[in-house]
């Protein structure tokens, strides 16, 4: 029978990959043949890895690596990749024992009735099935699917001893993120010592999953980690490891396109750019919405804190230094924490170019010294002034001569702030305190559709970036002061 072996075009590079060694002969081709029966012809990314994996060592004729650990976004195809490759590996060789699980006996189950049975049953494979039940047997515990070669697949639960007992040829742990710890590997590998004999292809365990957050998924992590060093030390084949990752890069832009086509092996066949983009845009809604998304669809190990409310790197693009502050067109925003424990003033201006530029003036624990900063801003730079009412207590927002920001007013400048960041069209000089601030911050939605700075639920102090805030969104409106700059205060 004649190989058709599927060329698509690949459209991203992983950012971590073992190299093809071309001196070596591969079953990858084999992989992709399967695949193709099986209804998925392979995707490019899925046939570099088959190939790559799939190589052997040409003096002892086995399989070349003993550990595959590939990390990729979900929505990209690790089922239909890791299908074909233990059914290749079942059917070219006679009596061969794949274990496979997911994080839990039931996700295992669940996968394995839904996807890999139907797929397997519906092909033109199911001939190479072993005769009724035997071939598939689906009663609960003691699940399998075996050849008429003898050769046969079984479920793994997420326990050390699940192998114990067993041979096992390919190992397969789907999700791997999942795993508190190392005791499917440490069930696995007793298991698969056994299998370096003549007319096998060599053990080979298989560790598949996109990353988990960081501080979990810490055994899964270990492995990354592992690849990426061998692969930029080039020990790779010393340490018979194949390693692929396809992610983001820390400081991508994670609502650019151009990221999303630049990382994810599938787009475009998969999954659309459409989906990936409302999935952007609902992430934006939630709490740690952003973690998730970067995870799941950037594969991107991200902290269990909520993210950045604005990428951290579109922020640090608008630093601009050689702006001095103008004589006059001055607005200046005061802010304090909901516990009195610290206050800040900023202020923002349009530089020539007519882009707005903020920076933080005065920042400082507790309140006792604002009163005395303020009326020396005043004295010096006159300028209209801005308080957010929320922060200050019943009696400072009563006394306070300026401007009160209201609600409604501060989550406009809280949208206009992260427009202008995203844009590019913001200016600020770069200080440490902000941008603190910002990375520490969380957006609060509105009924209104629009957001604002959630106060009580951060661990940092965002007062600066708060009066940055609200100091760039009365620049923006054009606010004028209601009442004498020199006025008493407080």
């Amino acid at each position: 029978m004649a190989l058709i072996v599927p060329t698509p075009t690949q459209r991203c590079s992983p950012r971590w990959a073992t190299p093809r060694n071309p001196e070596r002969r591969t079953i990858g081709g084999e992989i992709a043949f399967v695949a193709a029966k099986l209804g998925s012809p392979l995707m490019a990314w899925q046939r570099e890895v088959a190939d790559v994996t799939g190589e052997i060592d040409p003096e002892t004729g086995r399989l070349f690596y003993r550990t595959v650990v590939v990390t990729v976004m979900r929505q990209q195809g690790k089922t239909t990749l890791t299908l074909p490759v233990w059914v290749q590996r079942a059917l070219r060789w006679p009596g061969i024992h794949v274990k496979w699980t997911m994080q839990t006996a039931l996700d295992a189950r669940q996968k394995w009735m839904e996807e890999h049975v139907p797929t397997l049953e519906a092909s033109p494979l199911a001939e190479f099935l072993a005769a009724g039940s035997e071939g598939v047997r689906k009663q609960n515990g003691s699940e399998h699917v075996k050849f008429r070669n003898q050769s046969m697949q079984t479920l793994m639960a997420s326990k050390k001893q699940s192998g114990h007992g067993q041979v096992v040829d390919l190992g397969m742990i789907d999700e791997a993120m999942a795993q508190p710890d190392d005791r499917l590997h440490q069930a696995l590998r007793p298991a698969m010592k056994t299998r370096h004999r003549d007319g096998l292809p060599g053990a080979q365990l298989w560790i598949i999953s996109t990353v988990g957050p960081a501080g979990e998924s810490e055994w899964f992590h270990s492995w990354v980690d592992a690849g990426r060093a061998a692969v930029e030390a080039g020990t790779c084949d010393q340490d018979r490891l194949c390693f692929i990752e396809y992610s983001a890069a820390e400081d991508a832009d994670p609502g650019d396109p151009a990221t999303w086509w630049g990382c994810m092996p599938a787009l475009g066949v998969t999954i659309d750019e459409a989906t990936v983009a409302a999935e952007y845009r609902e992430a934006l809604l939630v709490p740690d919405g952003l973690s998730g998304f970067r995870r799941q669809a950037l594969n991107q190990r991200t902290s269990q804190r909520a993210d950045p409310a604005i990428p951290l790197h579109l922020w640090d693009g608008c630093a601009a230094a050689g702006v001095e502050r103008p004589g006059s067109g001055l607005v200046f925003a005061v802010d304090v924490s909901p516990d009195q424990a610290s206050a800040a003033v900023a202020a923002c201006w349009r530089r020539p170019d007519g882009v707005p530029h903020v920076e933080l003036v005065a920042h400082g624990e507790g309140v006792s010294w604002l009163a005395g900063r303020v009326s020396e801003l005043r004295s010096r730079w006159g300028g209209v002034w801005l308080l957010n009412p929320r922060g200050a207590s019943a009696s400072q927002a009563a006394d306070w001569p300026g401007v009160q920001v209201s609600g409604a007013e501060a989550r406009q400048s809280c949208v206009e702030l992260e427009a202008a960041v995203r844009s590019g069209l913001l200016g600020h000089y770069g200080q440490p305190e902000l941008r603190a601030a910002l990375e520490g911050a969380v957006k609060k939605p509105s009924e209104d559709g629009g957001w604002s700075w959630a106060r009580r639920s951060t661990v940092v102090d965002i007062s600066p970036l708060v009066a940055a805030t609200l100091a760039l969104g009365g620049v923006l409106s054009g606010v004028q002061q209601v009442s004498d700059p020199l006025g008493s205060f407080w």
